[in-house]
């Protein structure tokens, strides 16, 4: 199985400059919270082999905890909280996860944000624009 760190620059007809976002799933406007899901989700779009595993490293414990421990548990609850409510940024929750389920296999790896070098701090850097982008929408 090969494993490829998610670079923008490295998807097929892409640049390493950050192009516009794709808005190929509805946008929620929402403070940070949702612009950093956004951003993963605008990562997992614009990714077009989707029989590879993907490395992402990202420095939101919001989205990495929601990735790799409660989206799961989301799902399988009906995307309620344990009081019944609704959870914070439902339809992007979901869209990652109908948008995960379409990979081999996604590692999710975190890192310190602004330290360091490497692709998966470049790809976090890439990430913060996104995130700063759609936050603005």
């Amino acid at each position: 199985m090969q494993t490829v760190p998610v670079k923008v620059g490295d998807i097929p007809g892409q640049s390493t400059s950050l192009p516009a976002a794709s808005h190929q799933y509805k946008w929620t406007k929402g403070g940070t919270q949702s612009a950093e899901v956004s951003a993963g989700l605008e990562v997992l779009a614009r990714m077009q082999n989707r029989q590879i595993e993907i490395i992402i490293g990202i420095d939101s414990d919001y989205v990495y905890k929601g990735t790799t421990i409660y989206l799961p548990w989301w799902n399988s609850i009906g995307f309620t909280g344990t009081d019944g409510s609704e959870i914070k940024h439902k339809p992007l929750w979901q869209q990652m996860e109908k948008l995960a389920g379409q990979y081999q296999r996604i590692q999710m790896v975190k890192i310190k944000a602004h330290r360091g070098k490497g692709p998966l701090q470049w790809g976090n850097e890439q990430a913060d624009t996104l995130a700063k982008e759609a936050a603005l929408i």
